[in-house]
């Protein structure tokens, strides 16, 4: 997905939250993605430092994008981020995870 694309899912975020007189759907989508609204607002005004993870953040949450795991098939996107942030486990899928997301290419791993 490209940022324009990224932006443009955002904005119907926030649309789709908005009350029956059009306000507050920014508040809403701020706290979903674990920020300020000022924060939200300096990215939707394109003058937020560092625009790459929230990019991503909106593409963990919002995004519909299906990819392709190496160790489980297709999945969406959001389950690709989570299983590339959980910790080593005992349990021996998530072990078995752990150790395929650390060389896996979606996650800049080298196969």
């Amino acid at each position: 997905m490209t940022d324009n694309d990224l932006r443009k899912i955002l904005e119907q975020a926030i649309t789709e939250r908005n009350d029956k007189h059009g306000k507050g759907g920014a508040a809403k989508v701020a706290i979903i993605l674990g920020m300020s609204q000022s924060q939200l607002s300096w990215f939707r005004k394109g003058t937020y430092p560092n625009p790459e993870p929230i990019l991503e953040k909106i593409r963990e949450v919002f995004g519909q994008e299906v990819i392709f795991c190496p160790e489980i098939g297709a999945i969406p996107f959001a389950d690709c981020a989570a299983h590339k942030k959980r910790l080593p486990t005992t349990d021996s899928f998530y072990a078995r995870m752990y150790r395929a997301c650390k060389c896996c290419p979606n996650n800049g791993g080298k196969p």
